[in-house]
């Protein structure tokens, strides 16, 4: 086992790209895991980061800079791959 999690908070254009691990807090409060699909304009002033192509799920960096976007935070967690599981919430006991 390593040391625990290297998080490190996003704060400028050209830190995330096409695979990298998420944490998000959105406007509304809450947080969620992401991974990154895609970069559009990596490190310019126009980058667009791309979390769901079928859903349409991106928010721009400029507006997350600005404190204008649906995204209220955002964290790179490093050397973290997400993967499928078999578990649900239904088995676990309440």
């Amino acid at each position: 086992m390593g040391n625990g999690l290297d998080i490190l908070s996003v704060n400028d254009y050209g830190q995330l790209s096409v695979g990298d691990s998420l944490i998000i807090q959105r406007a509304q409060g809450d947080m969620y895991f992401a991974q990154v699909k895609e970069v559009i304009d990596k490190g310019t002033k126009r980058e667009e980061i791309v979390l769901s192509k079928s859903k349409n799920d991106y928010f721009i960096m400029s507006m997350f800079l600005d404190d204008k976007s649906w995204v209220m935070e955002c964290y790179k967690i490093k050397d973290v791959a997400f993967t499928t599981i078999t578990n649900t919430l239904k088995e676990f006991p309440r």
